[in-house]
């Protein structure tokens, strides 16, 4: 089956070159000048994957990225950003906001391929965990099926990688990950440019979702990151 991508991006030349990219690797493609279509064909829709500009004319990407991953029906969705800007200030902004992943304009197509295909890997990686379906630690309970966190079993919104993150954690509870490991393990074999800033991103809006439960996840100077679910040092 071939996989639905949305494209949005104010350049139309932008949109007919990445059309052409994907269309040469078997995708289907849906193309977009402004956001707020995109917002209703996105949850009508439900594509596999959305490409995303950042700059656009009627609302910014990153609202676009806010309204996706906070909607029940559509944070399932990954997200690549596209930016032309040098700074990372967008970027770092995109990826607290639960983007998946992002590419800086211009970009080498090979390269672009290889992070669409990586982030789908890891989408149906997550939909096909054949693991125990229900996972619990403390008070939080993780349903790998229905891709579920809840807390006292209060239902608290995570976008696919933070909920990938949580289980990884809460599967190797008490031990000492580096930001490199934890990064290989929540994303197959792709990294983020900015490995570290990265991680440090997603923890952070991972323990503020997590809310009173936010400090199972501690930092380990010089280190990492540790989930401790005792009072006993994490090893």
């Amino acid at each position: 089956m071939k996989r639905n991508v949305f494209i949005i991006d104010d350049e139309l030349e932008m949109l007919e070159i990445l059309k052409v990219i994907l269309l040469k690797q078997g995708f289907l493609t849906h193309l977009y000048s402004e956001g707020r279509q995109a917002l209703q064909d996105i949850e009508q829709i439900q594509p596999d994957l959305i490409l995303l500009d950042l700059m656009l004319p009627d609302m910014s990407g990153l609202e676009i990225c806010s309204v996706v991953k906070n909607n029940p029906k559509t944070r399932h969705i990954p997200i690549i950003a596209l930016t032309s800007k040098s700074d990372n200030f967008d970027v770092m902004t995109g990826l607290n906001m639960g983007c998946d992943d992002y590419i800086t304009k211009p970009f080498n197509n090979q390269v672009l391929i290889a992070r669409i295909n990586a982030v789908l890997r890891r989408t149906e990686s997550n939909k096909n965990d054949d693991e125990a379906s229900i996972i619990i630690c403390k008070n939080i309970l993780l349903d790998t099926e229905k891709y579920e966190a809840r807390i006292n079993n209060e239902l608290i919104q995570l976008s696919a990688l933070e909920f990938k993150t949580l289980c990884f954690f809460v599967k190797n509870k008490e031990r000492v990950f580096t930001r490199a490991q934890i990064m290989e393990s929540i994303r197959d074999d792709y990294y983020f440019e900015t490995e570290e800033r990265a991680i440090d991103c997603l923890i952070s809006r991972l323990r503020k979702k997590l809310g009173d439960c936010g400090h199972y996840i501690e930092s380990v100077y010089g280190v990492g990151y540790c989930f401790k679910e005792s009072e006993k040092t994490c090893v």
